[in-house]
């Protein structure tokens, strides 16, 4: 009995220590990173709306048609932007305000703000760092170390 609670106290202390460093230092995150400094403002017209349900960026992408080119917007995940209960649709006009990264080998803008229509609905997707909003519905792991 002695032999498996202490097998138990190390197991929960190593598993504590490793997360203590937090899940990117085991695993690489291969999400682009949102930088303030690369920040772009996209006006144009929603060309069309989609879904990617699996991979490194799961979530809901606009593509703006802008007078001079094609842009891929990723908004965030999906359950996220359901919550707002805006409907986007093409031919919507859109202004967005974004960090300009490369995904894939493709640019992408992650979106930080987002005005859509004349309607004068304004979504705030991140915070001025780029952090996003959505992060408070993510599981978080339960603490095993004091």
């Amino acid at each position: 009995m002695i032999r498996i609670g202490s097998s138990l106290f190390a197991l929960l202390f190593a598993f504590g220590a490793s997360s203590a460093f937090g899940d990117d230092t085991a695993i690489p995150s291969s999400d682009p990173s949102y930088n303030p400094k690369t920040e772009i403002e996209v006006v144009g017209v929603i060309g069309g709306v989609h879904e990617i349900s699996s991979g490194a960026l799961v979530g809901v992408y606009l593509t703006v048609k802008t007078r001079t080119a094609d842009v891929e917007l990723y908004l965030g995940p999906s359950e996220f932007i359901k919550m707002f209960d805006v409907h986007f649709k093409s031919g919507d006009d859109i202004r967005a305000t974004g960090s300009k990264v490369k995904f894939e080998n493709k640019d992408l803008v992650l979106a930080r703000e987002l005005e859509v229509g004349k309607s004068l609905i304004t979504l705030t997707l991140r915070d001025a760092k780029g952090t996003p909003q959505w992060l408070w519905m993510t599981k978080r792991p339960v603490p095993t170390s004091i």
